[in-house]
């Protein structure tokens, strides 16, 4: 059985800082899903590292505001900040799929551009937050808004908790 590797920020560090570290820590110290080798790359492969169901299927992580090949990527800022995160979330848990996670990021990045008209991350507060919930309402129906809206509000209360990326409250 391995070790787990903690994530701990310096005292004093402010929420860029810690977001700067967080992206470090994950990308260098987790070598989870590839990340090491494909972060980079605008989609992962993991195939190679998660089950699938059927000898050809494969599962693709596409950092894009869709699921298919074509579309905007993210900022490379929140790229990364994205990627992070879901490397970071399958070494405490690992799971056979990362949808979820996917489409909450792809709706707070989408709230973050229309709300802050940036892909902050740290900017996240109970209004973008609440327009997540509208954005979420809109595009999917019941069950899966709601798994998607937990996930949305799982990503920046993860970082509050955790004393990692602290929420702005006006």
């Amino acid at each position: 059985m391995s070790l787990p590797i903690l994530f701990e920020i310096p005292d004093g560090a402010d929420s860029a800082d810690r977001l700067e570290l967080f992206v470090a820590f994950s990308r260098f110290k987790l070598d989870v899903l590839g990340a090491r080798s494909n972060w980079d790359a605008s989609s992962w492969d993991l195939s190679l590292y998660l089950p699938t169901n059927g000898a050809h299927r494969t599962k693709v992580l596409r950092w894009k505001l869709t699921k298919s090949k074509g579309g905007k990527e993210f900022s490379s800022e929140f790229s990364n900040f994205a990627k992070a995160y879901v490397c970071y979330v399958h070494s405490l848990n690992p799971k056979k799929s990362y949808d979820v996670e996917l489409a909450a990021l792809r709706i707070i990045y989408l709230s973050l551009q229309e709300f802050c008209e940036n892909s902050d991350i740290t900017r996240v507060s109970p209004d973008l937050l609440n327009h997540c919930v509208t954005l979420i309402s809109q595009t999917y129906r019941t069950g899966a808004a709601y798994t998607t809206g937990r996930a949305a509000v799982r990503i920046p209360a993860f970082f509050h908790l955790l004393g990692r990326v602290p929420l702005r409250f006006p």
